[in-house]
């Protein structure tokens, strides 16, 4: 039977956010490249194709955490905190309604329905955004399951084997699929490539609120390859992760973001570790964040932002009052060790040798004995928080000056001419309450928080060789105090 359709079909412009492609379809002179699809009558498939990411409020069906954003603070020393926070991005476009770059190729490929198959293969074609359409025909009256994906690239795409029905991928490219389901007549021969994006992207942004960052460089992961059935468009793990270097063209500023990367982390929690970034005159190195309760979905945009926070300032020494005056030990490791020695104190009071004080009531900056440190104000008690805080960076038992206690923020003996880089604690026991016996001198710390339990009893932060951990107990009991500072 002759052909009485026009053997090529008019190219359309490019349209604003959509790319309306004409592409024809050529009849192979190999029966085998439709099957036992009927070939009398043939007709040139219209393809409108653009590409959108996923809205904030839907979540893959890998994901088992919510779209929301999710915080996390990870103190780093006694003067760094960061605090990081992982959120989506509501894509601006309505679905398919961005357009391809030009340049960027792409492939078709027709199979008989829902048969994504070597055997279901009946015929495809290359495209170039912007460029020539190829040729491309199908026979008509019939329903085909039409698989499409791109590298998003301008690279040419893989040499095309009808019976390779799964890709091999990694998210060095950002890997775009869709498929659907179309019934070509004479009448009806279009159908929009509506692509999703195979793997997440993520824009890193760190902040700092002095100092401008002068330099960065991180890894995100996990990271692997995948593999990707073209019948399902929905990629699987294939080997082992390989940490996505992150980069950042010349940083300088106070906030400065990475370029976008393209991430598949199998909706696996995200760890972030900056190898190193320069605040200032600070070089911090090998820092990282994990989102325990987060994960990052298919097709989804997020911007990773991490604000490098000056963290309290410790005192260098306890709090100890000398006749009048409130002070600091001249050094970390001293403590009197005797009762009435002007350093234990009972909790709220602003005179350490009264050692029966019962203070029942909640709080009170005026009777917070950190307060009175010259200038008054600049000093306080810390917090429960800010002792976990303080427990979290990290600690060691050791020695300062031959006086044992523990350093907090790392997990080593520092090195003599590093300690004072650190927070240490010495083991000054404590005053039982009420009395005037000393208990644990020389073998365990006890400092008090300024978080109250009840009416009677206070937290405190408790340690010996073995462990560090905070408790709770009672307001005329005489612990150290080690003050912190906001300023």
């Amino acid at each position: 039977m002759k052909n009485t359709h026009s053997p090529f079909l008019k190219r359309f412009p490019l349209l604003s956010f959509l790319l309306f492609v004409s592409f024809l379809c050529s009849c192979s002179n190999d029966d085998s490249d439709s099957g036992s699809v009927d070939k009398e009558s043939r007709v040139a498939v219209h393809v409108r194709v653009g590409e959108s990411w996923k809205g904030e409020e839907v979540v893959s069906s890998r994901s088992t955490s919510s779209a929301a954003s999710s915080s996390v603070t990870v103190p780093l020393d006694k003067h760094w905190s960061m605090v990081a926070t992982l959120s989506p991005v509501k894509d601006v476009h309505s679905r398919a309604g961005s357009s391809l770059s030009n340049g960027v190729r792409y492939r078709v490929i027709a199979y008989k329905e829902n048969d994504v198959s070597a055997s279901g293969y009946v015929n495809h074609a290359d495209y170039i955004v912007g460029g020539t359409a190829p040729d491309f025909w199908l026979p008509v009256n019939h329903t085909y399951t039409f698989v499409c994906y791109s590298y998003a690239s301008t690279s040419a795409l893989p040499a095309f084997d009808s019976s390779v029905t799964d890709l091999s991928v990694t998210p060095d490219n950002d890997l775009l699929y869709y498929k659907t389901n179309v019934n070509i007549t004479s009448g009806s021969s279009s159908f929009s490539i509506a692509f999703d994006h195979v793997f997440s992207q993520v824009t890193v942004t760190a902040t700092s609120s002095g100092s401008n960052i002068t330099a960065c460089s991180a890894t995100l992961s996990p990271n692997y390859s995948a593999t990707l059935p073209l019948s399902s468009g929905v990629a699987t793990v294939s080997g082992t992760s390989s940490a996505k270097v992150l980069s950042w063209s010349s940083p300088n500023g106070t906030s400065v973001s990475c370029n976008a990367s393209t991430v598949f982390s199998n909706a696996e929690p995200v760890t972030l570790i900056f190898t190193s970034i320069t605040i200032g005159s600070t070089t911090l190195t090998d820092k990282s964040i994990t989102f325990t309760a987060k994960s990052m979905s298919a097709n989804t945009k997020y911007v990773l932002t991490v604000n490098f926070k000056k963290a309290i300032t410790w005192a260098k020494g306890n709090l100890i009052k000398n006749g009048s005056t409130y002070t600091f030990q001249p050094s970390p490791e001293l403590y009197s060790g005797v009762w009435d020695g002007g350093d234990y104190w009972n909790w709220c009071t602003l005179d350490p040798t009264n050692n029966t004080n019962q203070y029942s009531g909640d709080y009170s900056a005026s009777l917070d004995p950190c307060q009175q440190v010259a200038p008054t104000g600049t000093w306080r008690m810390p917090t429960l928080a800010e002792f976990d805080a303080l427990k979290a960076t990290g600690s060691v038992y050791g020695t300062y000056n031959g006086v044992n206690g523990r350093y907090f923020g790392t997990t080593s003996v520092p090195a003599s001419g590093d300690r004072d880089n650190y927070v240490f604690l010495p083991t000054s026991g404590y005053r039982y309450r009420g009395g005037t016996t000393m208990f644990d001198v020389g073998s365990n710390g006890y400092y008090w928080s300024s978080t109250p339990y009840d009416s009677a009893d206070a937290y405190f932060l408790p340690f010996d060789s073995s462990n560090v951990y905070t408790n709770t107990y009672k307001h005329n009991s005489g612990f150290a105090l080690r003050c912190v500072s906001d300023f």
